[in-house]
Formats: C-alpha cells, structure tokens, sequence
C-alpha cells in the first residue's frame, strides 16, 4: 500500500462566501475575532450554561493540544 498525501476537499462558493462576509464583518467592527484560550473559553462556558462543574478534567489537555 502506499501513502498518498492528503488533500483537503474544496471549499464550495457558499463557505467561501460566508468567509468574505465574516472577514468583512470583522474588519466593520459587526463581529469580533474568537478568543481561543483556554480560560476565556472556560469562562465563557461557564457564563453560558450558568454550571461551574466540568467534573472529571480529562479533556482539559487535548483541548490544550488543540487550541495550541
């Protein structure tokens, strides 16, 4: 078997159309850019579903690995 590389699919017209607008919206002061650390996602969490408990933190690493 061989390893070919991975290409990603094409985005259709639709997404890149809803990334124009988001980029635009950005820039007009519409819509501000996500905070992506960890806390502020926490807190946020936490704001939202008006619960503080997130139990056992197994997931706290892997959520880690991916926002870094």
């Amino acid at each position: 078997m061989t390893e070919r590389a991975m290409t990603p699919p094409r985005r259709t017209r639709f997404i890149g159309a809803l990334n124009s607008a988001m980029t635009l919206a950005r820039k007009t002061g519409l819509a501000k850019r996500p905070d992506l650390d960890k806390q502020t996602l926490l807190h946020e969490a936490c704001a939202f579903t008006g619960l503080e408990d997130f139990g056992d933190p197994w997931f706290e690493r892997p959520l880690t690995v991916l926002l870094d």
